[in-house]
């Protein structure tokens, strides 16, 4: 991480901010002074000091263009207090992500830098904005996950963002492990780099990992402390992660970045939110214009801020390259259910409603559904620091290009295994762009085959044969699909799998 002073551009000017407030608990400050042009990751200098004190995280130009705000991140913990006035240097004088080159088998902690120096070398911005349409090409090449379920029923493409959501538990970490071994074996020549964010409790647990697949040399780890470090600090390694996987994809290689877990860009992006005082509910409910639709000031300002993590996403333009980055969000909650929540939810999206009032009624509605259902939820949802609110979730679901909701019994199970919710998982890119070669017939077969089983369970007549012949064929594929923790599964077996599977029900009902 370079914090060094550079040369700063006389043209643009530096500039003296004011440490206006202090959020000890959140671990960040808001600044006064501040542009409405200076960019995220901007360093703050205190006075004469050649080295950094701190950094831009966030310009509030956008919660309010009359105030000239931001939001700073000290570069160590207590190094800014209120009152403070420290120098804004424009040009190069921007926090850096170390080149993926300089940190290929070693881990890296929020700052970029690793237990054992690397030296300063080059480096690449920590904060970019996303790719933009004429900067991409189509996705339509498969990535093998070696998750049987995940292969078969929601496919992944080459440069695309997927979401794995779950209660605590559910062993989201589990499968992304599993695809780091899926892809092990030898496999390193023109094979993909991976970059793994991660809490220091698990390193242990993806270090081991990464030795038995044997794909530690073009592998990063970046960590962080959920017990210890702000939000912002633990927002910053999963930039860092981005930032280095962006730099393998604009070299024209092939990235895949881990996101382990997603919760603090959340709790960040609300702590932000908590501080942002000078706007009435009116004003945050005012109408703006995103992607063509019109939506409330808060609910498109959150929708950028992670619109900024999940489409960095992308598999570029031959002009550009031709490298890609395929993104895995893990996030700790759950979406709405649409069979006992959705007519609510749609309710309360109609009314004109603070985000406070909204939250509030959304959770009341939440809990009545988890009172009627009689069932005990084993999260972590009122004391959790990694549990996202349902309404975040949503939102993280409309961004992405698909998410995978893993199954609540993999929790409580004696065995080492795990399930998805295949009725709550999907791909929006298209089974036929993504699925392997090999599974594309049967994944368009399966995804039909299991839905008109709900169906049929839901409207059909329990007591008919083919009701009966479509639940045990789904049961029966369903079996097969649940997959064991540290067994990757080739397409090929895969493939031999289910159709033996789908022949011996269709021989049972000819039979019959």
């Amino acid at each position: 991480m370079v914090t060094t002073r550079g040369a700063s551009s006389e043209a643009e000017g530096d500039a003296v901010v004011t440490v206006d407030l202090v959020r000890e608990e959140e671990g960040f400050v808001v600044l006064k002074g501040v542009g409405h042009t200076v960019p995220a990751g901007t360093l703050l200098f205190d006075g004469k000091a050649e080295h950094a004190v701190g950094y831009v995280a966030y310009n509030m130009k956008d919660m309010d263009p009359t105030e000239l705000r931001a939001v700073g991140l000290p570069l160590a913990p207590g190094g800014l207090r209120e009152g403070q006035e420290l120098t804004l240097l424009r040009g190069e004088n921007l926090l850096r992500a170390p080149k993926a080159a300089d940190v290929l088998g070693k881990v890296v902690d929020c700052l970029g830098l690793a237990a054992a120096d690397f030296g300063e070398g080059s480096r690449v911005p920590l904060f970019n904005d996303y790719p933009g349409v004429d900067d991409r090409q189509p996705i339509g090449e498969n990535f093998h996950t070696g998750v049987k379920a995940v292969d078969a029923i929601v496919p992944v493409g080459v440069g695309q963002s997927m979401l794995v959501m779950g209660k605590r538990g559910t062993r989201k970490t589990t499968m992304a492990l599993d695809v780091l071994l899926a892809h092990g074996g030898g496999k390193s020549e023109g094979g993909h780099t991976f970059v793994y964010a991660c809490d220091e409790r698990d390193l242990g647990l993806v270090r081991a990992t990464l030795r038995e697949a044997g794909i530690e040399d073009r592998t990063v780890v970046v960590t962080s402390r959920s017990g210890s470090q702000s939000a912002g600090r633990r927002y910053t390694a999963l930039l860092q992660a981005l930032a280095i996987a962006e730099d393998v994809r604009d070299s024209g290689g092939h990235a895949v970045v881990f996101l382990d877990d997603l919760s603090a860009a959340v709790k960040f992006w609300e702590s932000v939110c908590q501080c942002e005082t000078s706007l009435s509910d009116e004003d945050m409910e005012e109408l703006m214009e995103v992607d063509g639709m019109l939506i409330a000031r808060y609910d498109a300002l959150q929708r950028q801020f992670f619109s900024n993590i999940l489409q960095r996403s992308a598999k570029m333009s031959d002009k550009l390259g031709g490298g890609s980055l395929t993104l895995f969000g893990l996030l700790q909650g759950e979406p709405m259910r649409e069979d006992k929540m959705d007519l609510g939810v749609k309710i309360l999206k109609q009314q004109n409603l603070s985000p406070e009032m909204r939250e509030k009624l959304l959770l009341a509605l939440a809990q009545q559904v988890k009172e009627k259902d009689g069932v005990e939820d084993g999260s972590d949802s009122a004391s959790g620091s990694s549990f996202v609110s349902t309404r975040s979730i949503e939102e993280f679901k409309s961004i992405s290009d698909g998410h995978i909701l893993m199954c609540d019994s993999n929790a409580a199970r004696q065995e080492d295994t795990y399930d998805i919710v295949p009725s709550l998982s999907t791909t929006r890119l298209g089974v036929g762009r993504v699925a392997a070669p090999s599974m594309i017939d049967l994944c368009s077969s399966l995804q039909l085959m299991l839905q008109q089983s709900l169906d049929a369970k839901a409207y059909g007549d329990l007591h008919e044969d083919s009701t009966s012949s479509q639940d045990t064929k789904s049961t029966q594929v369903l079996r097969l699909l649940t997959q064991t923790a540290g067994q990757p599964v080739p397409l090929e077996r895969l493939r031999e799998d289910l159709v033996s599977v789908l022949e011996r029900e269709k021989e049972a009902v000819v039979n019959a």
